[in-house]
């Protein structure tokens, strides 16, 4: 004779891994999108110096007249989701379907990684300074692109180091890389795990990271990200169904200012 084993649902459920969103230290949001799909940015030149003449016209040098240019930044990304309970299926699971942690749930495994890979791929595309990786030690590859982007007047505090796991677990071997353990100062960037020169290192999922990229270094002041229309509604018995209806929306993209591409360094493999 058969014996039908009895079958228990726990009410405590098994949630996804998670991080939190990496990217926004690294990102500034000094331009204002909400009622406009695109902003415009002057930017004004300078001009050379000269010697002062002590004799003639124009003592000071012949006058140039500064002409503005316009960089246009337009929100790309209009993304969106849907998805419904059904009343009885949340009874019939102990109110596991609660529509409100479903909507957590999505915001935090879904948007927000998305929202950190496209910022990461921005930065590799239009990074000014560029080195291959070809077996050099990767504390030594940090300091080359740093030390590249110094040349070029990229200001030295406030940089972050975005890394691989394979290059984080390299960059440990490195008896002069500064570990998260050895800070003595409270560790104010997500994930952060160690520092290299002053530049604050954050280790990421490598499937964050563009192909053949294993770092980014970048400074916040290069790259601005813009948001708008983050929505998200939760219907609880809408037309047509006994239950919930959850929706989302949100508008973003990401820019690397005019001028500031060299406030972007990558290591790349080959």
């Amino acid at each position: 004779m058969a014996i039908d084993y009895a079958t228990r649902y726990e009410s405590q459920i098994n949630e996804m891994f998670s991080r939190k969103a990496f990217t926004d230290s690294a990102v500034n949001d000094n331009y204002d999108f909400e009622g406009a799909k695109t902003v415009k940015v002057y930017n004004i030149p300078t001009v050379e110096m000269g010697n002062y003449e002590t004799s003639g016209f124009n003592r000071y040098g012949n006058p140039e007249e500064l002409t503005a240019s316009v960089c246009e930044m337009t929100l790309k990304n209009d993304r969106s989701f849907t998805f419904t309970i059904d009343k009885r299926n949340n009874s019939d699971t102990q109110g596991a379907l609660d529509a409100g942690a479903a909507l957590a749930r999505q915001i935090e495994h879904v948007i927000v990684p998305e929202i950190d890979k496209h910022r990461l791929k921005v930065m590799s595309e239009e990074a000014g300074v560029r080195v291959i990786k070809n077996g050099h030690m990767p504390l030594d590859l940090i300091m080359e692109v740093s030390n590249n982007m110094t040349d070029e007047n990229c200001p030295t505090d406030g940089r972050i180091a975005f890394i691989t796991s394979k290059f984080h677990r390299e960059l440990k071997q490195d008896l002069m890389f500064t570990t998260a353990s050895e800070i003595v100062h409270e560790l104010l960037v997500t994930g952060q795990v160690g520092v290299v020169d002053g530049i604050k290192v954050i280790a990421i999922p490598s499937s964050y990271m563009p192909e053949n990229v294993e770092c980014i270094v970048v400074h916040p002041d290069t790259i601005t990200a813009a948001q708008k229309l983050n929505e998200y509604k939760i219907h609880d018995n809408p037309p047509g169904i006994n239950g919930w209806l959850v929706e989302g929306r949100i508008c973003y993209d990401a820019f690397v200012l005019a001028g500031k591409e060299m406030g972007i360094g990558v290591v790349e493999t080959m």
